[in-house]
């Protein structure tokens, strides 16, 4: 058991960052309504507050990325811990 957790850990270890698989037909409707290969992408079912917070994200990446207190504090939260 533990070296069957050990050769899936290091699996995912290898996809790290790599996103979520989705199927080709998924992918297709998604070139098809996003031509422009924007990113963050508004899906059909995603709340606009959530790709907000994608957009603050992606637009931090290349600057000072973004913690999970930065993004408390673009949504609004009044009592931001200093803890992380």
């Amino acid at each position: 058991m533990g070296a069957a957790l050990h050769v899936a850990q290091a699996k995912q270890e290898e996809v790290e960052g790599y996103g979520v698989p989705i199927n080709k037909n998924i992918l297709l409707d998604a070139q098809k309504r996003n031509k422009k290969c924007s990113c963050p992408f508004l899906f059909k079912g995603t709340a606009e507050k959530v790709y907000r917070r994608a957009q603050f994200v992606m637009s931090r990446v290349e600057t000072s990325g973004t913690t999970s207190k930065d993004l408390e504090i673009f949504c609004g939260k009044k009592h931001v811990s200093s803890r992380t």
